[in-house]
Protein backbone atom coordinates (compact mmCIF):
# COMPACT_ATOMS: atom_id res chain seq x y z
CA UNK A 1 0.00 0.00 0.00
CA UNK A 2 1.01 3.83 -0.97
CA UNK A 3 1.93 6.40 1.67
CA UNK A 4 -1.62 8.17 2.34
CA UNK A 5 0.50 11.31 1.60
CA UNK A 6 0.88 10.03 -2.51
CA UNK A 7 -2.60 8.85 -2.39
CA UNK A 8 -3.95 11.94 -1.40
CA UNK A 9 -1.38 14.07 -3.88
CA UNK A 10 -2.96 11.78 -6.67
CA UNK A 11 -6.57 12.57 -6.46
CA UNK A 12 -5.81 15.43 -7.76
CA UNK A 13 -3.36 14.65 -10.93
CA UNK A 14 -5.67 14.37 -14.00
CA UNK A 15 -5.16 10.49 -14.92
CA UNK A 16 -5.24 8.92 -11.56
CA UNK A 17 -8.02 6.48 -12.15
CA UNK A 18 -5.83 5.11 -15.04
CA UNK A 19 -2.76 4.89 -13.30
CA UNK A 20 -2.14 0.62 -12.27
CA UNK A 21 -0.78 1.37 -9.37
CA UNK A 22 -3.20 2.76 -7.12
CA UNK A 23 -6.07 -0.19 -5.86
CA UNK A 24 -9.71 1.02 -4.75
CA UNK A 25 -8.35 0.51 -1.28
CA UNK A 26 -5.76 3.30 -2.03
CA UNK A 27 -9.02 5.54 -3.23
CA UNK A 28 -10.91 4.81 -0.22
CA UNK A 29 -8.14 5.62 1.99
CA UNK A 30 -7.53 9.04 0.08
CA UNK A 31 -10.75 9.78 0.52
CA UNK A 32 -11.08 9.75 4.43
CA UNK A 33 -8.09 11.52 4.73
CA UNK A 34 -9.75 13.89 2.76
CA UNK A 35 -12.73 13.77 4.80
CA UNK A 36 -10.88 13.83 8.07
CA UNK A 37 -9.09 17.04 7.15
CA UNK A 38 -12.67 18.65 6.14
CA UNK A 39 -13.83 17.42 9.61
CA UNK A 40 -10.14 18.92 11.46
CA UNK A 41 -11.08 22.22 8.91
CA UNK A 42 -14.64 22.87 10.14
CA UNK A 43 -13.23 22.36 13.77
CA UNK A 44 -10.83 24.83 13.69
CA UNK A 45 -12.75 27.11 12.26
CA UNK A 46 -15.40 26.55 15.02
CA UNK A 47 -12.70 27.27 17.55
CA UNK A 48 -11.54 30.27 15.95
CA UNK A 49 -14.99 31.90 15.57
CA UNK A 50 -15.62 30.93 19.77
CA UNK A 51 -12.18 32.58 20.24
CA UNK A 52 -13.29 35.60 18.27
CA UNK A 53 -16.49 36.12 19.78
CA UNK A 54 -15.29 35.36 23.58
CA UNK A 55 -12.36 38.52 22.71
CA UNK A 56 -15.07 40.35 21.69
CA UNK A 57 -17.18 39.57 24.54
CA UNK A 58 -14.69 40.38 27.23
CA UNK A 59 -13.33 43.86 25.20
CA UNK A 60 -17.26 45.57 25.09
CA UNK A 61 -19.15 43.60 28.53
CA UNK A 62 -22.87 44.11 28.11
CA UNK A 63 -24.22 47.01 30.72
CA UNK A 64 -26.78 45.34 32.84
Amino acid sequence: MMPIWEVYRSLFHRSHFVHPRYTVSDFLAAILAKAALMVLEALLMRLLQALVTSSFRVMAPQAA
